[in-house]
C-alpha cells in the first residue's frame, strides 16, 4: 500500500476499508481491463458483471459450508424509497429509514 500511496494511485476512502482510486490509478487500471479484457476474449471468454449487494442469506448458506468463514462485511439493513403508487411498503410518499424485509451485504470481492 505504500508504493500505491507514494505514487498517488489511490486515498484511503472517507469509510473504513474503501479507497478513492486518483486519476493515475483509474489510468492504470483502464490500461489492464483492455488489456485483460483482450487476452481473455482470445481465449474466448466473457465478461460478466455480479450484483454489489446480495442477500444475507447467500453468505450464511457459504458459511454452512466452508469451515472456519468469517467475513468482515459492510451489512445494509435500512433503506429509503421515493416511488409510485406501487410501492410495496408504502402510498408513493417518500419513506425515510425504512428496515429492509432482509439484510444486504456489500460481496466481499467488492468491499
Amino acid at each position: 500500500m505504500d508504493i500505491v500511496r507514494e505514487a498517488q494511485l489511490a486515498s484511503n476512502g472517507p469509510v473504513s476499508g474503501t479507497m478513492v482510486i486518483r486519476p493515475y490509478g483509474y489510468a492504470l487500471w483502464e490500461f489492464l481491463q483492455q488489456y485483460l479484457d483482450r487476452r481473455f476474449k482470445e481465449t474466448g471468454h466473457e465478461n460478466a458483471y455480479f450484483p454489489t449487494l446480495i442477500p444475507m442469506s447467500f453468505i450464511l448458506k457459504e458459511a454452512s459450508h466452508v469451515e472456519g468463514f468469517a467475513p468482515e462485511l459492510a451489512v445494509v439493513t435500512k433503506g429509503t424509497c421515493c416511488c409510485d403508487q406501487a410501492c410495496p411498503i408504502g402510498s408513493g410518499a417518500f419513506m425515510a429509514h425504512q428496515s429492509l424485509m432482509f439484510y444486504m451485504v456489500c460481496t466481499p470481492t467488492a468491499a
